[in-house]
Formats: C-alpha cells, structure tokens, sequence
C-alpha cells in the first residue's frame, strides 16, 4: 500500500518542519499539492525534489501540474501539482524504450542518377 500526503496550505505555504517530516517519512510515496501561492510553491517544490545533505529521505520528483481557476475574472488560480518517490515514481514512468540499431545507408544504383546527368549525356551523344 501506499501512504499519500494532500497538502492545501494557506498562502504562506507549508512549513519547513512539515516539509523535512515529509521528506524523512520513508512510507510517504506520493503528495498532492495544492498551491494558491506560487512563489512560496516553487520554494518548497525545490526542499521537496532536490538531493540535499541537510534533510533525510528520499527527493520526490514532479510528475504532473495543472492550473485550475476557481476564481473566474480575477488573476488568481491554484495550482495542483503531484510529486512522487519510489515505487511509486517506478509505476507512473512507462520504460524506456530499447534503442534502435541504425541500418546502414543504401546505395543509389546508376539507374537512380540525377536526371540533370542523364540530360547532359543524352545531348554528348547527339
């Protein structure tokens, strides 16, 4: 099973503590972010995904985002962004494709020439 985190906090985003629990709880694969503040969201975005020395646990990596306006005629709109880790990120990645041999490059026969050369040797011979 898999433990999911909803996170929808108020305009000054999540707290650090909460940020670095998340990241040190092993059982938490997947979060659901919702963001009315974007800057605040991209701070928080970075303490989650990126590699760091100072908070345990594994990074989670984006893997959706989406801008929902509930707030028609005005600037304002949330941002629900996914994040996941581990077995989870391992399910929702497709595999890689294996890599195609290049097929080496055919050669034109004499009959295939430009025509330009066939016009030039028709008017040698006439």
């Amino acid at each position: 099973t898999h433990c999911v985190a909803v996170l929808d906090p108020p305009r000054e985003g999540v707290h650090n503590k909460v940020l670095k629990a998340l990241r040190e709880a092993p059982a938490i694969e997947r979060i659901v972010y919702v963001s009315c503040n974007h800057v605040a969201w991209v701070e928080q975005a970075k303490m989650l995904c990126s590699p760091s020395t100072k908070i345990g646990g594994e990074p989670f990596t984006p893997v959706r985002a989406n801008g929902v306006d509930l707030f028609p005629h005005t600037p304002h709109v949330e941002l629900i962004c996914l994040f996941e880790r581990g077995a989870c990120l391992a399910k929702s990645r497709p595999p890689k494709p294996e890599p195609e041999t290049a097929a080496p490059a055919a050669t034109k026969p004499e009959a295939d020439a430009p025509s330009a050369v066939k016009a030039e040797e028709a008017s040698a011979v006439a």
